[in-house]
């Protein structure tokens, strides 16, 4: 297969794709006509029923002529119902014959592997990255949960945090509203003192922590846990702020997001799998990621058990992580770079048809997600 092979190929499916989501909306409308068409029928025989049993032969002489013509229409709207099937299902047949040339021929599938395996890893890498983000932010917001459970000074100053931001919330709206520049100053000044104060706020807290035997408390962390709960929405009881029943909320909604992104990266993952699968030289890479998924399990157990000490979090964050560049992400994909199919990716029709051969595998990996070594630990 050559490169203006591939590009009539996909164009053709472009077409054909048309076509099958017009010919289902046919469908889905034939269906309807159909469902009305047998209402009205039974409407019509429950009007006869009635007319034999009042002896009423006159309604039950135009009944039985409506029966008739309703029949009749019935009988179409079947019909039409099955050649917008048939419509569709050879559509699909083509369309799928289609993406089997494409992925059977050898050149051709062999980028088209490694175009999706580029895809599938950078999604991995993103996935993984986003739940260790979140994971440090379900550490920073245990550590506040616990220090202001435990300390009613620190649960006063954190409660005093919340307000300042509020408050400097409300004056930025109101800064953004004002037309004099005389009225500009007083809420810019009100607004720097809000600041102070939210800030000698956390020195305070940071300070008492340090006199409680904690020396590597720090503001991110502090800073980190109030977007959290901001974020999550701050939970006020009897025109206080329940700080117990906040922190469980922003936790809750964390961990799900944890959960959540888990799920795609599981998705994600099984889909590599089956690209790395039938290439023997790329085990060791299958292998690596089915140890992050097995990591993300770890967490998944870790985050149902006791908290782990903030100390030990601050001890975990000085170990060095690489970090993905742009130069590194080119790196490893000059193998496509150097592809005679490279140039079709930038026809919207073979990119579509790529598109859709992903979700396709995607849907394929969605398998209801393994939560059998979840409950492991319990």
């Amino acid at each position: 297969m050559n490169n203006q092979e591939l590009n009539t190929i996909a164009q053709m499916y472009a077409s054909q794709k048309s076509q099958l989501e017009a010919a289902k909306k046919d469908l889905a409308q034939k269906r309807i006509d159909y469902n009305n068409s047998l209402k009205s029928l039974k409407n019509e025989k429950n009007e006869l029923d009635n007319a034999n049993a009042n002896h009423d032969a006159k309604g039950a002489k135009i009944a039985k002529e409506e029966i008739a013509k309703l029949k009749a229409n019935f009988e179409k709207c079947k019909a039409d119902v099955e050649q917008s099937k048939a419509n569709v299902s050879v559509l699909q047949e083509s369309i799928n014959s289609l993406n089997d040339r494409v992925k059977n021929d050898p050149e051709m599938g062999e980028f088209l592997k490694s175009v999706l395996q580029k895809r599938y890893e950078r999604q991995i890498n993103k996935d993984n990255k986003e739940i260790e983000k979140l994971r440090n932010n379900v550490t920073k917001l245990q550590t506040m949960q616990t220090l202001c459970n435990n300390d009613a000074d620190i649960a006063k100053n954190y409660k005093g945090l919340l307000n300042a931001k509020e408050e400097i919330k409300k004056l930025n709206d109101d800064l953004a509203k004002a037309t004099s520049n005389d009225e500009k100053n007083k809420i810019n000044e009100k607004i720097k003192k809000q600041k102070e104060k939210y800030q000698n706020l956390k020195t305070a807290i940071i300070t008492h922590a340090k006199r409680k035997g904690i020396e590597n408390l720090t503001e991110d962390t502090i800073d980190s846990s109030i977007d959290s709960v901001e974020q999550s929405g701050i939970i006020v009881t009897k025109g206080e702020k329940d700080l117990k029943s906040t922190f469980e909320k922003s936790l809750k909604r964390t961990n799900k997001k944890i959960k959540v992104i888990g799920k795609n990266l599981h998705q994600y993952s099984a889909a590599l799998e089956t690209e790395l699968s039938t290439t023997p030289e790329m085990q060791t890479t299958s292998m690596a990621l089915t140890n992050n998924v097995g990591g993300f399990r770890k967490f998944l157990n870790a985050i149902r058990h006791p908290i782990q000490t903030y100390r030990n979090w601050r001890n975990r964050q000085n170990v060095p992580q690489p970090q993905e560049t742009e130069e590194n992400r080119q790196e490893t994909e000059s193998d496509i770079s150097d592809n005679k199919f490279r140039d079709s990716l930038k026809n919207v029709d073979v990119r579509n048809m790529v598109n859709d051969i992903q979700k396709e595998q995607l849907k394929n990996a969605r398998q209801p997600h393994d939560t059998s070594r979840d409950d492991e630990g319990r």
